[in-house]
């Protein structure tokens, strides 16, 4: 872990400074991972929380970054991007993020789909912030889909604009497809992150397979990958070995300790319950994330009570010296 040559920009506490040649930056189209949102769902702060966290964050007591709920931007080199989850406050990020806006000529933007993990409201409801587009290309299981369409979300999506929905299966490997059907670079493998935990608005469903699942994106010019994998609640040795040799993975960082909530007076489910590995402990996955090398580990989707969102945290020394570190929204990553 942390031996890497993923580059980074964007950081304001350095812990991404690894850089590839400037040759080969100068020789390979790259694939662009940016992070349009950082948090779980609600953000930092949230709303309706007054928790060490969120206090710290709108008093300036202690240094707490804002952030968004979990959303990636995967680019091809090119100007063609992908959008891996569609957090609620998508519109927000798309506006600040100008690599994503449309040119003075062009009639859309240069967003051709969205890949999705599940079917959660806190990765999808940004769908409707695509409402607009002339038509919206999604990768997402059978599962997401049910889910989805049992919800209304699909339904209304498909008032405004023609959804393309392309099922994914795990472990099987797809091409990310431009608007015009052609196959990008940019190619997918589907590894199963499900913990058979549902969406609260679907509990009572009897659906278990693919209920949510993360991915492995691989830029075939350059054999260099990214793992997006904001929800996970094991890492087994099976899951682990997906995880070798790729180049950055984005992995679930929602809690520092498995009974965070209960710490922090937010209640009484156990990490793990919501679907969830905690970070810290044995059997967190800051020390099983130690068996893969070779990979540069930024954890992302963190809730707003977990302590490492202190800067000044002690949680936050110990990931940089296990080689890991945190996302923040506007970061992006060069493969």
């Amino acid at each position: 872990m942390g031996d890497t040559d993923v580059g980074a920009t964007g950081n304001s506490d350095g812990s991404h400074d690894v850089r590839r040649s400037a040759l080969e930056l100068i020789s390979l189209v790259e694939m662009l991972v940016r992070i349009l949102g950082s948090a779980a769902g609600g953000g930092v702060p949230q709303w309706n929380c007054g928790c060490p966290v969120c206090a710290a964050a709108r008093s300036g007591s202690r240094p707490v970054t804002p952030r968004r709920s979990s959303t990636i931007a995967v680019g091809d080199g090119d100007g063609h991007w992908f959008l891996g989850n569609a957090g609620p406050e998508l519109d927000a990020a798309l506006r600040e993020c100008t690599c994503l806006w449309p040119g003075p000529e062009d009639s859309t933007a240069p967003i051709h789909g969205v890949f999705l993990t599940d079917a959660e409201l806190d990765h999808t409801l940004g769908l409707l912030s695509l409402r607009q587009a002339s038509e919206l290309h999604l990768w997402g299981t059978t599962a997401a889909q049910t889910l989805l369409s049992q919800c209304g979300l699909l339904a209304t999506l498909k008032s405004y604009t023609a959804v393309h929905w392309h099922e994914v299966r795990p472990r099987e490997r797809f091409a990310l497809r431009y608007r015009d059907g052609a196959a990008s670079a940019l190619w997918c493998e589907a590894l199963d992150a499900s913990s058979g935990r549902l969406p609260r608005y679907a509990r009572g469903s009897d659906l278990t397979s693919g209920v949510v699942i993360g991915y492995r994106i691989t830029d075939m010019r350059t054999d260099r990958s990214a793992v997006f994998l904001p929800s996970v609640v094991a890492l087994d040795a099976a899951a682990l070995e997906q995880l070798r040799g790729t180049h950055l993975i984005l992995i679930d960082g929602s809690f520092w300790t498995d009974d965070e909530m209960h710490q922090q007076r937010r209640g009484t489910a156990t990490a793990r319950s919501m679907g969830h590995l905690p970070i810290s402990g044995a059997d967190g996955s800051l020390q099983l994330l130690r068996q893969v090398t070779d990979a540069h580990i930024v954890y992302t989707h963190i809730n707003n009570t977990n302590p490492m969102l202190f800067e000044d945290a002690p949680e936050r020394a110990l990931l940089a010296s296990a080689g890991a570190s945190i996302a923040h929204d506007g970061a992006e990553y060069e493969l």
